[in-house]
């Protein structure tokens, strides 16, 4: 059982607007219900102290901060049953259901008056809950925001449990990608070792199949915008690779899909994209290790898609996972590229209908001096930023 350790802490959330867009992340938390990696989106909310003085005239929070609040875009379920007992009553059966926020403590200020992080190492994930009966009462509250005292009409079971977690690593989260087929060109025949979480290997690299843009997608979170303006691939075969099969457990915007991967297969090198845009050389993106898709299953999703070279008018297709791809190290000769955001993956799906088509692009990679590269149509896949939740090799 865990105990109410201050009767007096309380929280109110407020909408929050701000410029800039929202960002991205993959948080690594740990709490009673488990281990595991949320993509959070946001800010979205402000959580603020608040002194409930009805009912039963409770002190001023002390030590308690406040919090900016993301949503939890992919995460799971904790599907549990627990009993829960508040101030206003206990519910004995309650199922615990899919993370729905996440809660990082914030410094805070207005005007001059500056409210420091009292609890760096205080975090919060809020779950989604079923089968509550208890009706909240109505409550008069006040806090920094509003000294005024506030009536709160609740009126309705609680719906979210916040539960305290521990927040173990986090990285900001990558841009989703549409990748362009390229027509034929010559093998670079460089040779590299990589080394990622299922290989340490030389490899040899052969030509370029691929480019990639940074995508905008609109799927159930509408118009999750460009992170990462400058962050593009270029996609090369290797060869002289003795190839493995893993299993690999893997969820994302599109749910949770299991799937056999066998490879490695080719390679994704960070790439300035000269022309068209004029962009600058990607900062903080990693080279990925790509692995072909063995088995699975089409999902027919329709999306709308959008990137630097255009809008689909009438949306894509997202059909099958094509490629898995692990963030890896690579070395040429004495020069090591380490990975930076190793809890950051891409699921490759096959899509149709796009007619976003452009000839040549100007590029320029740790690879080849700039160099144009001719694009044989439109759109053929889109990478999915991805949680890799388990994998192992198969015998």
């Amino acid at each position: 059982m865990s105990e109410i350790s201050n009767p007096d802490h309380h929280l109110t959330f407020y909408n929050i607007q701000y410029d800039g867009a929202p960002g991205e992340w993959l948080v690594q938390v740990e709490n009673q219900f488990g281990n595991y990696t949320l993509t959070v989106h946001g800010p979205i909310a402000l959580a603020v102290p608040t002194q409930k003085v009805e009912p039963r005239a409770h002190k001023e929070p002390l030590s308690l901060d406040h919090f900016l609040v993301y949503a939890v875009i992919n995460g799971p379920w904790a599907d549990v049953s627990v009993g829960l007992e508040d101030e206003f009553g206990n519910d004995t059966s309650v199922m615990v259901g899919q993370t729905f926020l996440f809660l990082n403590p914030v410094k805070k200020t207005i005007d001059t008056t500056v409210t420091e992080i009292a609890h760096p190492d205080d975090h919060l994930v809020f779950y989604i809950i079923y089968n509550t009966k208890v009706d909240g009462p109505q409550v008069t509250a006040v806090n920094q925001l509003s000294k005024d005292e506030q009536t709160l009409n609740l009126g309705e079971p609680a719906t979210l449990l916040g539960v305290p977690s521990q927040k173990k690593a986090w990285e900001e989260q990558i841009d989703h990608f549409t990748c362009y087929p390229l027509l034929e060109n010559l093998a670079l025949n460089k040779t590299i070792r990589v080394k990622d979480q299922f290989v340490d290997i030389a490899a040899t690299v052969g030509p370029a199949y691929w480019f990639c843009n940074p995508a905008q997608k609109f799927y159930e979170v509408s118009g999750l915008p460009i992170l990462n303006p400058d962050h593009h691939f270029t996609i090369y075969g290797l060869t002289g690779v003795e190839p493995r099969t893993w299993l690999v457990d893997v969820t994302n915007q599109f749910g949770s899909q299991y799937l056999t991967v066998f490879g490695p297969v080719m390679l994704a090198v960070p790439t300035q994209k000269l022309l068209p845009g004029e962009h600058e050389a990607p900062v903080g993106l990693d080279h990925y290790l790509l692995y072909a898709v063995m088995f699975a299953e089409p999902l027919q999703i329709p999306i709308g898609l959008a990137d630097q070279f255009g809008t689909d008018p009438g949306g894509v297709t997202v059909w099958k996972p094509y490629l898995f791809a692990n963030p890896v190290e690579k070395t040429v000769g004495q020069e090591v590229t380490e990975i930076e955001n190793e809890l950051a993956h891409l699921v490759f799906y096959t899509i149709s209908d796009s007619e976003v088509f452009i000839s040549q692009v100007l590029v320029d990679n740790q690879f080849v001096e700039p160099t144009y590269y001719d694009l044989a149509g439109p759109s053929a896949m889109l990478a999915v930023p991805s949680v890799k939740l388990r994998f192992g090799e198969t015998q």
